[in-house]
């Protein structure tokens, strides 16, 4: 039931101006939520209610009481969450990046996400300020001030994002910001469609497309340099080759897909640089100094 069953989405599926294909949900039951639905009730009534209403669910939830009752955060009842002072800015439009990055992952998520621990939210959908976000000039700026974790990836807790600079902008120039992150982002939604409308089709090349795991080579096919480097892979990975008779269908399906996403690239980057000269105007810089940033950023 999508009264109980909420979109989820973890760290790892947060990049920057997109997120990746999840079909993870998560089973919310709010503090209070039993009561306000059944009304007041005990625990084995209560119990009984959510059988018969919700028995996937239950179903789900019954063999994992021991656990669950051992957690500090309960609500009304062992199945509840605590009580959560942003619940309702989860079902809201709003930016989503992750705890942990190399680079910004700022995306708008228009689709009333719920995130976990590996990423965090700020409680706008503005596109002006998603713009400035995953901009050069704010990334160098973070860079200053957060902690450097291993493997060359930095932290963004709210300490570290906080004191980030806004500079004053008309609205015109905030519309103008706007629109270019709002093409940027569907630019990258598009192109990551497009990714794995072969991706997920390359499986079924294997003698068991449902056991059949894929190398990063094939998961990111359209950086290989032609068809032959990719029915390489097919074999060396899959153990399989391409039939005959479907190589070209393949090898025009593969072009077709790769010249889309290198448009798409070409798209993103255009709307990204447009991004960054109009953020340095926006905070005065100099030639001199947007080379320097641009040099460590």
């Amino acid at each position: 039931s999508s009264e109980i069953l909420k979109p989820w989405i973890d760290g790892a599926a947060v990049q920057k101006w997109r997120e990746e294909d999840s079909e993870q949900s998560i089973i919310l039951f709010p503090k209070g939520w039993t009561n306000e639905r059944f009304g007041v009730v005990v625990e084995d009534e209560a119990k009984q209610a959510l059988a018969q209403q919700f028995p996937a669910i239950w179903a789900h939830l019954e063999p994992q009481e021991e656990s669950l009752r051992r957690r500090t955060d309960q609500g009304l009842f062992w199945w509840e969450l605590r009580s959560c002072a942003y619940y309702d800015s989860l079902k809201r439009p709003k930016i989503i990046y992750r705890d942990i990055a190399a680079a910004p992952t700022f995306f708008l998520d228009k689709h009333s996400k719920i995130n976990d621990t590996t990423s965090y939210f700020l409680p706008t959908s503005e596109p002006f300020l998603l713009g400035l976000l995953n901009s050069d000039l704010l990334w160098f700026s973070l860079l200053s001030q957060t902690t450097k974790a291993r493997g060359g990836y930095y932290r963004f807790k709210a300490q570290y994002i906080e004191p980030l600079p806004i500079p004053d902008a008309t609205s015109a120039q905030k519309a103008a910001l706007g629109a270019l992150a709002e093409a940027a982002q569907t630019a990258a939604e598009k192109r990551y469609k497009l990714q794995q409308s072969i991706t997920r089709r390359i499986p079924d090349l294997a003698t068991d497309p449902a056991t059949a795991k894929l190398s990063t080579k094939l998961k990111e096919w359209w950086k290989l340099p032609d068809f032959a480097a990719f029915q390489k892979e097919v074999k060396k990975t899959l153990k399989a080759e391409i039939p005959l008779k479907d190589r070209n269908d393949w090898e025009d399906l593969i072009k077709e897909k790769r010249d889309q996403i290198n448009a798409l690239t070409a798209e993103i980057a255009q709307a990204e640089n447009a991004i960054n000269a109009q953020v340095y105007e926006l905070f005065d810089l100099t030639p001199d100094e947007i080379e320097l940033l641009e040099a460590n950023v």
